[in-house]
């Protein structure tokens, strides 16, 4: 199939979608499937989802394969998914996702707006979250929250290198800061301890709060500077 597209519809079941240049899918998806794959093979491919939601808290995941833009309305609001996985493309515009094990993004993020991203869902708690840069669509207009419980997160790229973001809060077991800069225009919270593992610099116009320890990765010795503007440390 060339192209995939639903622009109309209350809500569409969706199981599986390969095509080879682009999915668009404006209306709301419920899955039925234990994985769900959505699937663009061409070099331009782009995929572009609505709201998705599960039909049992988790019990259903996604998994979006593209080869340029992806775009994500709001997962798991009402009903969590399992995990969310997106593999390829060029950069993942996203919004809030709520699961109840992992989110692993591999491609740039985009904010398309103040999201939540939680591993917490319906009482659980998720293993991991692995995100890579992540930037908003307006200086300082959106924020991120992260919850993952008893689980951790871990960052590999920079927040806010591009676009800063306007607040950031990692509400975290363990906290993994792989990247050198973090950017934002409202204050940073850190809620569980953060390990680093390369020189990093912190940012922000607001306040930059560590609520537990802050060390490096054994046997590295990296710096920490810190840019907290008019707020404190």
């Amino acid at each position: 199939m060339d192209f995939f597209s639903i622009l109309s519809a209350e809500s569409v079941a969706i199981k599986n979608v390969t095509v080879e240049n682009a999915i668009n899918i404006v209306a709301p998806s419920i899955l039925s499937n234990l994985l769900t794959t959505f699937q663009a093979s061409a070099a331009d491919s782009t995929i572009s989802l609505g709201n998705i939601q599960g039909t049992t808290a988790g019990s259903q995941s996604i998994k979006v394969l593209a080869n340029a833009a992806v775009f994500l309305g709001e997962i798991g609001l009402s009903v969590p998914l399992k995990d969310v996985t997106v593999a390829t493309g060029t950069s993942a515009t996203i919004h809030s996702i709520f699961v109840t094990r992992d989110i692993s993004i591999s491609i740039p993020i985009i904010l398309g707006g103040s999201s939540i991203l939680s591993t917490i869902a319906n009482g659980a708690s998720g293993t991991q979250l692995t995100l890579p840069s992540i930037d908003g669509t307006t200086s300082g207009a959106q924020t991120l929250t992260i919850q993952t419980g008893i689980a951790d997160s871990i960052f590999t790229a920079d927040i806010g290198g591009i676009v800063p973001i306007g607040n950031f809060e990692v509400l975290s077991e363990n906290i993994y800061l792989q990247n050198t800069l973090v950017t934002v225009e409202g204050s940073h919270t850190y809620g569980g301890p953060v390990s680093i593992s390369q020189n990093i610099i912190f940012r922000a116009l607001g306040d930059i709060l560590f609520e537990s320890t802050v060390d490096p990765i054994v046997d590295q010795s990296p710096s920490l500077t810190f840019y907290p503007g008019s707020g404190s440390l």
